[in-house]
C-alpha cells in the first residue's frame, strides 16, 4: 500500500519540555484534538523510553536517551 504522502514533502517538528508539575500526573491521558493522533504521558527514565513505542524513532528516542545521560543540554537532530 503506497501512503497517500508519497510524493509529497513532508516535515516535522518535536518539542521537549522537562517540567515540574504537581498537578500533572502520568496517569492523565491528553486529549488530542486530532482524531488519528494519541498522546501519553510517560515518567521519563530509561526503562519507559526502551519500553514504548517514541516517535519518530529515531530522533526523538535518542534526545531522550542523551537527557537521561546528561549528555543534552540543547540540540537539534533531524531525521530527513
Amino acid at each position: 500500500m503506497k501512503s497517500k504522502f508519497h510524493h509529497i514533502l513532508h516535515h516535522e517538528i518535536n518539542h521537549i519540555f522537562e517540567i515540574d508539575s504537581n498537578e500533572l500526573k502520568s496517569d492523565f491521558t491528553p486529549i488530542s484534538k486530532e482524531s488519528h493522533l494519541a498522546f501519553h504521558w510517560i515518567d521519563f527514565n530509561k526503562e519507559n523510553i526502551n519500553s514504548y513505542t517514541i516517535m519518530p524513532t529515531p530522533s526523538v528516542k535518542e534526545l531522550l536517551e542523551r537527557k537521561l545521560s546528561d549528555e543534552l543540554l540543547t540540540c537539534w537532530i533531524s531525521n530527513f
